[in-house]
């Protein structure tokens, strides 16, 4: 009888996959600028306020956001030593998830202060976070970690990929006060994002450690 053999894969090809993903998707918010044909120069700077001005709020968001959403997948591979075909899967709903931000970002420069614009860009940043979630909560439940993830380091990832959902689930009902609130809410995780964590210490301190034994590998 031949025993059933493991789908354990490694992380490169989804991270590959994923680093190609993100550049696409980072590209072609940018198509969304375009000069209207036939336009004259001194009709240039009245269009530029009026109509790329907001566009580029929201592209700047919405790319430091990816950046975010890219970041944190890049730190969570790196804690992985091994992946399945079911994270492989849960990894491509949550890139197919990222692919829309382009689209509702769009919706959002057209319909700036539109509320259902605003709950459809909420809720894509939110399905995002919350996929991003999952693959950590599934790869943790399989134990794919690698040997040097402690139980406090598990749980401070959990955290850190929890709260940008919360912030950009409430963006939508922030809508009903004022547009300015769900801005707010939407800039936050991003600011979150550059404080220095757990994860940046324990990636520090493996590091200083490698480069310790690689020292003494070259005293010995």
């Amino acid at each position: 009888m031949f025993k059933q053999a493991k789908s354990v894969l490694s992380t490169a090809r989804v991270e590959n996959l994923h680093d190609g993903v993100m550049s696409i998707v980072m590209t072609i918010m940018v198509l969304e600028f375009r000069i209207p044909e036939g336009m004259k120069e001194d009709d240039l700077y009245g269009y530029f306020v009026r109509i790329v001005g907001p566009k580029i709020i929201t592209y700047i968001l919405s790319f430091v956001l990816l950046g975010t959403f890219w970041i944190g997948s890049h730190l969570q591979h790196h804690f992985l030593k091994q992946i399945n075909r079911p994270l492989l899967w849960l990894n491509l709903l949550h890139m197919m998830i990222i692919c829309l931000i382009p689209f509702t970002t769009t919706l959002l420069n057209e319909f700036t202060h539109s509320r259902f614009s605003i709950f459809l860009y909420s809720m894509n940043l939110t399905l995002a976070g919350l996929t991003h979630l999952w693959m950590w909560n599934y790869a943790v439940s399989k134990k794919f970690y690698k040997n040097n993830v402690t139980p406090e380091l598990i749980i401070a990832i959990k955290k850190r990929i929890l709260i940008p959902p919360l912030f950009y689930l409430l963006a939508f009902p922030a809508s009903f006060l004022s547009w300015y609130i769900s801005m707010i809410l939407f800039i936050i995780p991003p600011i979150i994002h550059l404080l220095p964590g757990q994860m940046d210490r324990h990636i520090i301190d493996g590091q200083n450690d490698e480069n310790l034994d690689n020292m003494t590998d070259m005293i010995g």
